[in-house]
Formats: structure tokens, C-alpha cells, sequence
């Protein structure tokens, strides 16, 4: 047998052929063979692909940086707002309408100055105003400056950038619109939106396949603290994150870039006067009424004003962004209050609200009590300019055990230690405490027929009066257990305040108590009303020469409240006295009534001889003098408790009294 190479043993068998069998196998080994090559050269290609792109779009990301970087060299600011421009070119209906683009942290505003060439060029030029001040020539780089706003923001996926031009011409004569020469600066629009009357060119795509692009607008090179959007006219320097993400070849592509970048100094600052209406909400808070709004784009500080009861406008034109105001006022009183933001170009809008403090405020009643209802005053509170509490009202049916709250103040409407009161309840004497914890408590058991509130008045913890205690007399001495400490006082109305509660061993009668120093000191005598340990009813007299005394004999304690005017006090009225009654004279007060700035009414004298049966008129108070309901007012006639019921027509009417003497010593709130 001859002998055959292998190579010519191979092309012997493809001149004769292949069987079946051998092409059976071989032609799948040929297939595998060729899918690893093309998968070979596929992976290549997208490995190609990848790296391409990656590059691609950190160039892109790192360009448009630079973009904003390069921008931020000629930017005297950023901006919360762009204010409002021409159509095409504000941020609605896809950044083709009118309304004001709104920083935020992924929405950039900047107002740059306009340059005669390119800005990257090395010769370019400043572009500035005709005339303001001096002529187009050497001496036009100290006019104002023509600036551009330059907005950065995402809409399908790309970074934009818009530039908004204002209006501006190069015509002579001069207008306020006119430039020393054109800048090389256009207004842009959404591609598709080229307007030839508006707007030269396309908005810039700076960057496609974006992520995410954030801003943090920073108060000076060094720091990292984000003012915020709403701040970015207090910014010198920005920082900005762009992010890019595209899928190539099956694979996600990214990259991220970050730069800092400070604005120029501030330079004659082209932004608008502010549009926005400030949003204002008034809140009444005892005497006061505190009005708020939000913060109002391009505002550097905010004028106020504000009026009471319809008078002349009060400017306050406040130096700083704070937006909150307190005006204090008197009860009943209405604020009228508007602001407005403010900047270097001009005033926005005043926005407006108006506060009402009330006469009164209801005591929210417990244990059973309810309003006694027409024509009595329903049980209230209020506190007047100088911090002095009164309560008012008729309440009945509730429980009338001691101990039993009423009620229970606010804290700003409370004592600074416990206080105790004289007052009637169903035809009998009774006693109401008021704590400083507010509550305002039965002392003694009283009928729950009714309650007389008129009549408990004192100052607040919160007043400024200046308090001195009373030198005791006669082995008097603090009752303590919680009470006040007797102490005297002068009020921001020129009332003499007395209050506590003093306590005597022995059983005495008519005892000096304390003397007031002379500028404390009545003018004549006057009766006080009292309670005590021994007598449900008591009194306490305050003479010319300032001394307190107790009227009855008793033992135990004995309240001092009072509240008078000094003898210094010269604003009194004399009124009529009617119904046979006359002046008491001998050293007591005659029948005189007066009004303080804070609202307080004050009636003092003593009076006798009179007609004593119920509904006769002693004297009429004028028109501005008067309640609003009928007031109880507790007096003493003849060493017993008496009772005047004052309408709201100003008529003083007897319900019980003395035609030996009867006091008139009572105060309320004028309220018409």
C-alpha cells in the first residue's frame, strides 16, 4: 500500500466526499466556533462603545460646569426670582410664557453683566448705560452697568440655559432704555419659539442625558452651610452638582462633577422691585395683636404701618427680613395693619390684615354655674392696658360649697399670690379667691341662687407696678398660707393698688392696720370693701392721713384690697345726685366720677338722706361712662353690705342701701 500524507489524505476525502456522519459532527464545532467569534467581536465593539460614552459624558459634564463657572465670573448676583418677563421666555407652558422663573436648588438664576464680545474673549468690554450718569465716551464706566439674567434648569432630561435680556436700544437722543453699545449678548428661547422681535437664538442645551443638577448657594468662599434658594441675593458663591447618566450597549453610563464658584462683587444690581403681595395673619394675644407673613422674594427689608381704630398710619420700616410685627394696644381697639417688601429698585404691594383685642373674654364656668343671662353682663374677664384685671357677671345654680372653682384664668390674667374678695351671693354675703394658678375659687359657702362676679379686680403677675409692703401696725401681720403679703402700689394709670391679706390674734375693732406714705393718701375718707375671718361682711376705711383700719371687730384675717386714687388726682366730674340724695361731707369723698386712659370708670364719695327704696336714680353717668350690661356694684350702707345695679344707660340704681350714708367706692370698664 502506498503511503499518503495527511494533507493529501484530506484532499482526497473532499474529492470523494463527506459521509453524513462526519458532517453531522463537525458542522456543529464550526457553528460554536463562529458564535464565539462574533461574540467576541460584540463584546468588543461595546466595550468600545462604553468607554466611548463614559468619556463623552464626563467631557459634557465637566463643559457644562465649566459653562456655569465661566457665567458666574461676570455675575454681580443670584437670584431667588427672575420676576416676571415678555412671552416667550418665562418659565410656564414649558418655559415659553411669562412667569417668573423661581430658584430652587436645581433651577440657577444669575444676573451677570453684558459684554461687548464673547466673555471668554480677553478684549471684550463692559456694556453700560447712556446718561446715567455721565455721556457715552471716557467716562461711561461709571454709569450703571446692563445686565443680563441668565437662568440654568432641567426639562426633558438636558440642562438649558436661557438668557433674558431687558429692553434696550441704541438710540439718540437718549432714553433710559439706550446703551453705549450693543451687546454681544441675545435673548434666547425654547427651540421652536424664535421670535424675531424678541428673541435672536435657541436656549443653550448645555448638557443632554442629566441626572440630576443641584445647587447650594453659599454665604462666602470657605463655607459649606446651604443659605437656601430663598436666600441666594445673600450668597457669594455657589456650588453645583451635575450628574449624567445614559445606557449604552446594555450598560448604564455615569458621571458626576462638582464645582464652586464665587459671583463678583454687587455692582448697581439689576433685579426688579418685588411683585409679590405679602400673605398676613393677625393673632390676638391679650392687649396685643401680632400679625405674620411669609417671606417675599427680593425683599432686603419691609415697610409697615399700621393704624388703631381707623387713626393716622404708624410707620415702622423695619431694617431687617423678619416677619412678625406686635403692636399693643387697649382693650376694644382695632389694628389695621399692612406691609410691603422692599429692595433697592423700588416698593411692591401692601398686603393687609386687621386685629380686634375684645372688651372681654369668656371665664369658661365649671361645677354646675351658668350665665344668669339678660340684662346681666355673662361671666368675662379682661385685663386693660395696665395690666389691671376685672371680672364681670351674674352666674347661679352651680355648686356653692368652699373650695368649689368657678372658673379658671389664663396666666396672664392671674395674681401673683392668692387674693381674696368680698361679694354677694343669693341676698347674702359671700367670699371669692382668686389663686395664682388662676383659679377662681368660693371662700365662702354662698346660695346658688346667684353670684355677683362685678367687682373682683387686681393686677396681673404680669404688670410692672412696683409693689412695697405695708409697715403692719399693732401686731398685724401677714396672714401668709399662700395669701399675698399686704403690700401698696401705684399703677400705670395713677391708681393706688393695694392687696393681701392681714391677721390679728386678738378680737379688735377699728384698728389701724398700716399707714400709706403722703403720696398714697386719699384725699378724704373712703370705705373699702373687706372680708374677714369673724364677719362674712367687712369693711376697711382709708383716711386722709393713709390709714388702714378695720371697721367691725373681729379676730383672724382680714383682706386689704383696694383701689383708689391719690389726692395728687385732679380729673374728677361732679354728677347729679337724684332721688333726695346729697353728699355726706365731714371728711368723706363727695360723689365725683373719672376715667383713665386704660378705660377704667372710678366712682367714689359718700352719700345719705336719699330715697333707698329699689329703682331709684342716684345719678346718671354720661356717654362714655357706661357699661354695656347691667353691672352689680357692692357697696356699704350703714356698716351693712349695700347694692347699686348700673344700667347701661348710665343710670346708677338702687337695689338696697342706707339712707344713713351709702358708699359709692366702685370701678368698671367704660364700654360705651
Amino acid at each position: 500500500m502506498r503511503f499518503l500524507s495527511p494533507i493529501k489524505r484530506i484532499h482526497q476525502k473532499f474529492e470523494q466526499g463527506f459521509t453524513l456522519i462526519e458532517i453531522l459532527i463537525i458542522a456543529p464545532i464550526v457553528i460554536l466556533i463562529i458564535s464565539g467569534f462574533v461574540g467576541l467581536m460584540i463584546s468588543m465593539v461595546g466595550d468600545v462603545l462604553v468607554t466611548r460614552d463614559q468619556s463623552n459624558l464626563s467631557f459634557e459634564t465637566q463643559d457644562a460646569l465649566n459653562r456655569i463657572e465661566q457665567d458666574t465670573r461676570l455675575t454681580t448676583q443670584f437670584l431667588p426670582t427672575s420676576g416676571t418677563f415678555t412671552a416667550p421666555q418665562g418659565s410656564d407652558s414649558n418655559f415659553t410664557g411669562t412667569a417668573a422663573f423661581t430658584a430652587s436648588s436645581s433651577l440657577l438664576i444669575m444676573g451677570g453683566i453684558t459684554t461687548d464680545q464673547n466673555p471668554a474673549n480677553t478684549t471684550r468690554q463692559a456694556i453700560y448705560y447712556a446718561g446715567q450718569p455721565y455721556a457715552c465716551g471716557s467716562q461711561q464706566t461709571y454709569n450703571r452697568v446692563f445686565q443680563e439674567k441668565i437662568m440654568y434648569f432641567l426639562y426633558n432630561g438636558s440642562l438649558w440655559r436661557r438668557a433674558v435680556l431687558p429692553t434696550y436700544n441704541t438710540n439718540s437722543p437718549i432714553d433710559d432704555n439706550t446703551v453705549c453699545s450693543a451687546p454681544w449678548q441675545e435673548n434666547t428661547c425654547q427651540p421652536g419659539y424664535l421670535v424675531t422681535t424678541r428673541c435672536q437664538t435657541n436656549d443653550s442645551e448645555v448638557m443632554k442625558n442629566v441626572s440630576s443638577f443641584s445647587v447650594q448657594y453659599l454665604g462666602s468662599p470657605g463655607s459649606s452651610t446651604d443659605l437656601g434658594a430663598s436666600n441666594a441675593l445673600n450668597a457669594s458663591t455657589i456650588a453645583v452638582t451635575l450628574n449624567g447618566q445614559k445606557i449604552t450597549a446594555g450598560r448604564t453610563v455615569t458621571s458626576a462633577g462638582t464645582i464652586r464658584a464665587t459671583k463678583l462683587n454687587s455692582i448697581d444690581v439689576d433685579i426688579p422691585a418685588p411683585s409679590t403681595t405679602p400673605s398676613v395673619t393677625a393673632t390676638v394675644s391679650g392687649p396685643s395683636v401680632t400679625f405674620n407673613w411669609g417671606s417675599v422674594p427680593l425683599a432686603s427689608s419691609y415697610v409697615i404701618q399700621y393704624n388703631i381704630n381707623g387713626g393716622s398710619w404708624n410707620n415702622a420700616t423695619t431694617n431687617s427680613l423678619t416677619t412678625t410685627y406686635t403692636v399693643n394696644t387697649s382693650r376694644g381697639n382695632t389694628v389695621t395693619f399692612q406691609v410691603a417688601a422692599k429692595n433697592q429698585t423700588g416698593t411692591g404691594p401692601y398686603g393687609s390684615a386687621t386685629g380686634t383685642i375684645p372688651l372681654w373674654y369668656t371665664c369658661n364656668l365649671q361645677a354646675g354655674w351658668t350665665d344668669f343671662g339678660i340684662p346681666y353682663a355673662g361671666n368675662e374677664y379682661t385685663k386693660t392696658s395696665n395690666d389691671f384685671v376685672m371680672l364681670h357677671g351674674l352666674i347661679h345654680n352651680g355648686a356653692a360649697t368652699a373650695g368649689t372653682v368657678i372658673c379658671t384664668l389664663p396666666a396672664a390674667y392671674r395674681p401673683s399670690a392668692r387674693l381674696t374678695f368680698h361679694t354677694i351671693a343669693a341676698g347674702a354675703a359671700s367670699r371669692i379667691d382668686v389663686l395664682p394658678t388662676g383659679e377662681v375659687m368660693i371662700g365662702y359657702a354662698a346660695g346658688n341662687g346667684w353670684l355677683v362676679l362685678d367687682g373682683i379686680q387686681f393686677m396681673a403677675s404680669t404688670s410692672s407696678i412696683s409693689w412695697t409692703n405695708l409697715s403692719l401696725l399693732n401686731n398685724w401681720a401677714p396672714f401668709g398660707n399662700g395669701f399675698a403679703t399686704p403690700q401698696y402700689g401705684l399703677d400705670g394709670a395713677g391708681r393706688v393698688q393695694i392687696q393681701g391679706v392681714a391677721n390679728h390674734t386678738a378680737t379688735i375693732n377699728n384698728s389701724a392696720i398700716a399707714q400709706v406714705p403722703a403720696a398714697y393718701k386719699p384725699s378724704l375718707n373712703l370705705f373699702a370693701m373687706a372680708v374677714s375671718q369673724t364677719n362674712s361682711y367687712d369693711l376697711m376705711t382709708i383716711d386722709s392721713a393713709g390709714n388702714l383700719a378695720n371697721a367691725f371687730s373681729n379676730s383672724g384675717y382680714f383682706s386689704t384690697q383696694a383701689t383708689y386714687y391719690p389726692s395728687t388726682y385732679g380729673g374728677w366730674i361732679t354728677p347729679t345726685l337724684t332721688g333726695l340724695w346729697s353728699n355726706f361731707g365731714s371728711g368723706w369723698d363727695t360723689a365725683q366720677y373719672t376715667k383713665s386712659a386704660d378705660g377704667v370708670v372710678t366712682v367714689k364719695g359718700l352719700i345719705k338722706s336719699g330715697t333707698t327704696s329699689a329703682g331709684t336714680v342716684v345719678a346718671t353717668l354720661p356717654a362714655g361712662y357706661r357699661p354695656l350690661a347691667t353691672t352689680i356694684m357692692t357697696v356699704t350702707g350703714n356698716n351693712a353690705y349695700a347694692r347699686f345695679d348700673l344700667q347701661p344707660n348710665g343710670q346708677i340704681v338702687i337695689d338696697t342701701a342706707s339712707a344713713t350714708f351709702t358708699s359709692l367706692n366702685f370701678s368698671f370698664i367704660a364700654e360705651q
